[in-house]
Protein backbone atom coordinates (compact mmCIF):
# COMPACT_ATOMS: atom_id res chain seq x y z
CA UNK A 1 0.00 0.00 0.00
CA UNK A 2 1.46 3.28 -0.38
CA UNK A 3 2.18 5.30 2.21
CA UNK A 4 -0.89 7.86 1.88
CA UNK A 5 -3.06 4.83 3.06
CA UNK A 6 -2.07 4.68 6.72
CA UNK A 7 -1.55 8.42 7.34
CA UNK A 8 -4.11 9.78 5.48
CA UNK A 9 -1.72 12.77 4.77
CA UNK A 10 -1.76 14.42 1.45
CA UNK A 11 1.89 15.04 1.09
CA UNK A 12 2.35 10.68 1.01
CA UNK A 13 0.74 9.97 -1.88
CA UNK A 14 0.80 11.09 -5.48
CA UNK A 15 -0.34 14.84 -6.14
CA UNK A 16 -2.59 14.28 -9.03
CA UNK A 17 -3.37 16.95 -10.54
CA UNK A 18 0.68 17.18 -11.29
CA UNK A 19 -0.61 13.92 -12.83
CA UNK A 20 -3.06 15.42 -15.36
CA UNK A 21 -1.16 18.78 -16.03
CA UNK A 22 1.41 16.12 -17.16
CA UNK A 23 -0.90 14.48 -19.50
CA UNK A 24 -2.23 17.63 -21.35
CA UNK A 25 1.35 18.59 -21.40
CA UNK A 26 1.99 15.50 -23.34
CA UNK A 27 -0.66 15.42 -25.04
CA UNK A 28 0.01 19.18 -26.35
CA UNK A 29 3.41 18.28 -27.63
CA UNK A 30 2.59 14.81 -29.51
CA UNK A 31 0.70 13.59 -31.94
CA UNK A 32 -0.51 10.12 -31.27
CA UNK A 33 -1.91 7.84 -34.00
CA UNK A 34 -2.16 4.62 -31.63
CA UNK A 35 -4.24 4.35 -27.98
CA UNK A 36 -1.95 2.05 -27.35
CA UNK A 37 1.40 4.26 -27.99
CA UNK A 38 -0.42 7.15 -26.03
CA UNK A 39 -0.92 4.98 -22.94
CA UNK A 40 2.43 3.60 -23.03
CA UNK A 41 3.47 7.60 -23.12
CA UNK A 42 1.55 8.22 -19.81
CA UNK A 43 2.71 5.51 -17.48
CA UNK A 44 6.72 6.70 -18.43
CA UNK A 45 5.27 10.26 -17.80
CA UNK A 46 3.61 9.25 -14.29
CA UNK A 47 6.88 7.02 -13.77
CA UNK A 48 8.57 11.01 -13.92
CA UNK A 49 6.02 12.07 -11.61
CA UNK A 50 6.22 9.79 -9.07
CA UNK A 51 10.09 9.74 -8.87
CA UNK A 52 9.75 13.44 -8.32
CA UNK A 53 7.43 13.10 -5.60
CA UNK A 54 9.57 10.53 -3.63
CA UNK A 55 5.70 8.61 -3.24
CA UNK A 56 5.83 4.51 -4.06
CA UNK A 57 2.75 3.22 -5.71
CA UNK A 58 2.43 -0.44 -5.55
CA UNK A 59 0.81 -0.49 -9.01
CA UNK A 60 -0.79 1.07 -11.07
CA UNK A 61 -3.15 1.32 -14.46
CA UNK A 62 -3.44 3.65 -17.09
CA UNK A 63 -6.22 3.45 -19.22
CA UNK A 64 -7.26 5.65 -22.35
CA UNK A 65 -10.50 5.59 -24.39
CA UNK A 66 -11.10 6.50 -27.60
CA UNK A 67 -15.03 7.39 -27.51
CA UNK A 68 -15.41 7.49 -31.10
CA UNK A 69 -13.00 5.20 -33.14
CA UNK A 70 -13.09 5.90 -37.09
CA UNK A 71 -14.62 2.45 -37.29
CA UNK A 72 -18.22 1.26 -38.89
CA UNK A 73 -19.23 -1.08 -37.10
CA UNK A 74 -17.41 -0.34 -33.45
CA UNK A 75 -19.81 1.38 -31.04
CA UNK A 76 -18.97 2.87 -27.79
CA UNK A 77 -15.58 3.67 -28.46
CA UNK A 78 -12.46 1.34 -27.57
CA UNK A 79 -9.78 1.36 -24.59
CA UNK A 80 -6.66 -0.17 -23.53
CA UNK A 81 -5.06 -0.42 -20.29
CA UNK A 82 -1.45 -0.83 -19.12
CA UNK A 83 -0.75 -2.07 -15.77
CA UNK A 84 2.52 -1.90 -13.60
CA UNK A 85 3.56 -3.89 -10.49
Amino acid sequence: MPKGAWTDRLEDTVCYVNIVQGIKSLCGEKRFNLIEHLVYDVSKMMDVVVAEQACLLCSRSVTVRKVAPPLADVHGGVSITYQTK
